[in-house]
């Protein structure tokens, strides 16, 4: 589909362009652009790291889930709902793979 044709300025090309300019249903994934996966990538790797630390210290699995909620995101990932959702479920799915344990 042109990616002109339902914005505020229309597309240039008009009846020459070679996009279809019908109404089309959003793909509905998110795909964040590759700088923010990269930054989401360090955040989730250090709420990791966080996290075996945690586990290493001996402390019950049990207080995990209110400690990783006292962890401050970064404005990108904490503003954002869609990366928001990612980085957590990439946390959690690294807790239950790594120590079995579901939060």
């Amino acid at each position: 589909p042109c990616g002109f044709a339902h914005s505020k300025r229309g597309c240039a090309e008009g009846a020459e362009c070679r996009f279809c300019h019908f109404e089309h249903e959003s793909q509905g994934r998110y795909r964040p652009c590759k700088g923010k996966r990269e930054r989401l990538r360090r955040v989730v790797d250090t709420i990791k790291f966080e996290v075996d630390t945690f586990v290493a210290s001996g402390r019950p699995f049990a207080d995990i889930a209110g400690h990783l909620s006292s962890w401050k995101l970064p404005p990108m990932v904490e503003e954002n709902q869609n990366l928001k959702k990612i980085a957590w479920k990439q946390v959690r799915m690294h807790v239950e793979e790594t120590y079995g344990y579901k939060i």
